[in-house]
């Protein structure tokens, strides 16, 4: 396979904007295992962009539509998992907040919980802000009665005190 087939390229259109094209199934095999040879030989490559995009000359759009193609989908998902073993390894090139960062993106299963950790998290907090909210709207709701409350018993103080001076002084 050449390494800038046309088909991997997007011609524009005269119209609109340009087209993604897709390898055809027995190509997308064919780069499927091309790919995963070619990281068994490049053990420290830090992205599998290194092969689609550097090696291969594949533009991102195209990429994303082979990596959707069920007849390439396990190839990719092999070369992920070939990358992402050097960011669990202490003794490879990549750095440990590098190893933090890219987790996420090499190990679907691993971005999967944390994303259910963190909806958890946030509803939970929600039902604490409620729980909180309706505290304090209960207490603000008897305060404000006390000052009503309140307020009517003053003024009912000074109508009898007013009508008791005005009885004294007749």
């Amino acid at each position: 396979m050449t390494c800038a087939s046309s088909h991997l390229i997007p011609e524009k259109n005269k119209v609109g904007r340009p087209r993604t094209v897709c390898p055809h199934h027995d190509e997308l095999v064919e780069l499927g295992i091309e790919m995963i040879q070619w990281f068994k030989v490049h053990p420290d490559a830090l992205h599998i962009s290194e092969w689609y995009s550097v090696e291969k000359f594949i533009v991102d759009n195209v990429w994303d539509v082979m990596i959707q193609k069920p007849e390439f989908l396990a190839y990719y998902e092999l070369a992920m998992k070939l990358v992402g073993k050097k960011y669990l390894d202490k003794t490879s090139n990549v750095r440990e907040g590098a190893s933090q960062r890219w987790q996420r993106v090499y190990f679907k299963d691993l971005r999967k919980q944390e994303d259910e950790d963190a909806k958890f998290n946030s509803r939970l907090k929600a039902e604490e802000a409620v729980a909180v909210d309706e505290t304090f709207t209960a207490k603000f709701d008897k305060f404000n009665q006390a000052i009503t409350d309140a307020q009517a018993s003053s003024k009912a103080l000074k109508s009898s005190d007013i009508n008791s001076k005005a009885e004294a002084k007749s």
